[in-house]
C-alpha cells in the first residue's frame, strides 16, 4: 500500500475467531475504537486493541464496521478484513453494546403478554466491564 501519510489502522478477524485493530492508534483513533466497542489490553509488546470474545459474530461485524466507518470520516485510513464488512446502513448505526442480545437471541420484550416480573433477567453489566488476559 503507497504512503499517503494519514495514519493507517487494520481491522481484522483472525483464524480464531477474535477481532482486532493495529497500527497507527492514537488517542482520537482509541476513543472511536472503544466507543465502537474495542477495549484495550496491555501486553509485553504494547497494547491489545480487539472485541470481546463472546459477543456475536453479527455484532462484531457491525462493531468493526462503524469503527471502520468512522475512522475513515475522522481521515484515517482503515482496511477491513471482508467477513467484518457491513452493508453501509448498518455500519452507520452505532451499535448500543456489542455484548448485547441480537433480535434473534433476545427473548420477549418487557411487558408483553410472555413475560412476567419472575421471568424477566437480571441487567447484564456495564459495557466497559474489565475481563483480565488471557495467559
Amino acid at each position: 500500500m503507497p504512503d499517503t501519510g494519514q495514519p493507517h489502522i487494520k481491522i481484522t478477524r483472525h483464524e480464531a475467531g477474535q477481532v482486532d485493530a493495529e497500527g497507527d492508534i492514537d488517542a482520537f483513533a482509541y476513543r472511536v475504537l472503544e466507543r465502537a466497542g474495542f477495549e484495550a489490553y496491555p501486553i509485553l509488546r504494547g497494547t491489545w486493541i480487539r472485541l470481546l470474545f463472546d459477543i456475536p459474530e453479527q455484532s462484531q461485524n457491525r462493531a468493526a464496521s462503524y469503527a471502520a466507518a468512522m475512522l475513515r470520516a475522522a481521515g484515517y485510513t482503515v482496511t477491513i478484513s471482508p467477513s467484518l464488512e457491513t452493508p453501509a446502513a448498518d455500519a452507520g448505526n452505532r451499535p448500543q453494546d456489542p455484548a448485547a442480545p441480537t433480535a434473534e437471541t433476545a427473548g420477549p420484550a418487557v411487558g408483553t403478554p410472555q413475560t412476567s416480573a419472575a421471568t424477566v433477567a437480571p441487567v447484564p453489566p456495564a459495557p466497559g466491564r474489565q475481563t483480565p488476559p488471557r495467559r
